[in-house]
């Protein structure tokens, strides 16, 4: 079929060799020779055009939120844990047995479940105590709780920290370790604290660091 014109398409008279003629105006792009098959970009309704250039921007701005979508949880912070007091079960020849009361802070907004605690005690910057608690406990959000973990000092090490302790009043105290819990790996979180007791009167300053 042939295309249809806008208006008629006028011929020129052979003994008029400056006429010219008009261009012709097609309806659509689908009339015009050569160009079959390019149509206008489809439309929503009551919205403009989808064309390619849209798609892509779209996409783009739906790609934050697939990605968040996707995510996993939040890592937790790691608790902040303080030494709270050191208490003596049992003594022996070569090792001494003693509890150590921690006081586990959980610093994020979502409880932290625990399934156990290892821990290492130096005094004086010499190694005193290693422990370990294999409990499972649930840290409410935003809280503090105490959780006791057994250690063993070796006797050798308690007389040296004796011997070297002289006419000092205080003894400074570093407190380290991981806690584990369901999402932490086998490596846990790693915590630290640093603190001071004055062995004349008591009194102990804790700073907590955690890593």
């Amino acid at each position: 079929m042939a295309p249809v014109l806008d208006r008629p398409y006028p011929t020129c008279p052979e003994t008029q060799p400056s006429c010219v003629r008009p261009p012709r105006v097609w309806r659509t792009l689908d009339m015009m020779p050569g160009l079959n098959g390019l149509r206008t970009p489809p439309r929503r309704p009551g919205g403009p055009p989808v064309t390619p250039r849209r798609t892509v921007l779209a996409a783009l701005a739906a790609a934050p939120v697939l990605l968040a979508g996707c995510a996993g949880p939040r890592a937790l912070s790691p608790p902040d844990v303080a030494l709270a007091d050191v208490r003596f079960l049992r003594a022996g020849l070569f090792q001494q047995e003693v509890d150590l009361l921690l006081s586990v802070g959980n610093p994020n907004p979502e409880p932290m479940p625990l399934t156990g605690l290892r821990v290492a005690l130096t005094v004086n910057g010499q190694p005193l105590a290693r422990g370990y608690a294999d409990r499972t406990a649930t840290l409410p959000r935003l809280s503090t709780v105490t959780i006791p973990v057994r250690a063993r000092i070796d006797s050798v090490d308690l007389v040296r920290q004796i011997l070297t302790l002289g006419n000092r009043s205080g003894v400074d105290y570093v407190l380290s370790g991981e806690a584990f819990g369901p999402s932490t790996g086998r490596g846990g979180l790693p915590f630290r604290s640093t603190g001071s007791l004055d062995v004349l009167s008591g009194e102990t300053g804790p700073a907590l660091t955690p890593l």
